[in-house]
């Protein structure tokens, strides 16, 4: 009943303009929710709960246009969290670990926008092989997999994290890349880590004009950027300039198209 109470307090939260970040991890997502959050018009959070970790590779694997069995979860996981962001005359803003309901959330929320955020994938796959994901990792047991029956697939269990690693980059950005054509550039802006993090470029800028919201101060949006969030200081893998040859042929051979997609050089 107090679910129900909390749920029927907000029937108008799908008209509250909203912005959902995508990324794979390890891409500035704690400095961008940061960033966002310095607006007085926004109300910005970070992977707020529920997450639903097991449902991440079920709902990775779930065809684009199978949306509507997800509509009863997201709108239990998220409607009293952003119909209370709503109902303050803000708008909301995630960066989601709900990232595969992303073409649920498009069509659950018309006003919803989406932000792809991705990062050089030496940088990510170094991040992922220092936190042992696919090799020890507590969230590996919810970390995706590849396509039952597919030439990944075949080759998954021969592969060391490394490989892995390598995969989920490619995957994920494959996705989010796939999913931005869908709902178009008017709703899915793409942003690199790099640009960022360069608030010179004034790239952010982007995030608040697709909200239609004034940026806020550069003073501001230099103390976040200058700020290391959520920084890694445990575990040892050598950077991009220190790989073998092969293991970057092995991350081109894995993650090419995504690699040529985003503009980036191994």
């Amino acid at each position: 009943m107090k679910l129900l109470s909390r749920l029927l307090r907000y029937p108008g939260w799908e008209s509250t303009k909203c912005l959902f970040v995508l990324s794979t991890g390890r891409t500035g997502t704690t400095t961008v929710v940061q960033l966002i959050d310095l607006s007085p018009s926004i109300s910005a959070v970070h992977e707020p709960e529920p997450r639903h970790l097991e449902l991440l590779r079920e709902s990775f694997l779930r065809p684009f246009n199978e949306f509507q069995s997800q509509i009863p979860l997201i709108t239990r996981a998220r409607r009293p969290l952003i119909g209370k962001t709503g109902a303050q005359d803000l708008a909301y803003a995630e960066a989601t670990i709900l990232k595969f309901f992303a073409p649920t959330l498009a069509q659950l929320l018309p006003n919803a926008k989406f932000l792809h955020l991705y990062r050089h994938p030496a940088d990510v796959v170094r991040s992922g092989m220092r936190r042992r994901w696919y090799d020890g990792h507590s969230y590996d047991q919810y970390k995706i997999l590849p396509s039952p029956g597919g030439p990944v697939a075949a080759e998954w269990d021969s592969w060391g994290a490394f490989e892995k690693n390598c995969w989920t980059w490619q995957a994920e950005n494959d996705y989010f890349l796939r999913f931005g054509e869908l709902v178009g550039d008017d709703r899915c802006l793409k942003m690199s880590f790099e640009d960022l993090m360069q608030p010179k470029t004034e790239a952010y800028t982007q995030i608040f004009e697709m909200l239609e919201i004034e940026p806020p101060a550069i003073g501001d949006v230099e103390g976040v950027l200058g700020t290391r969030f959520n920084e890694q200081t445990d575990g040892e893998f050598p950077r991009l300039s220190e790989w073998s040859d092969e293991q970057k042929t092995t991350l081109k051979r894995i993650a090419g198209p995504a690699i040529q997609s985003l503009g980036y050089q191994v």
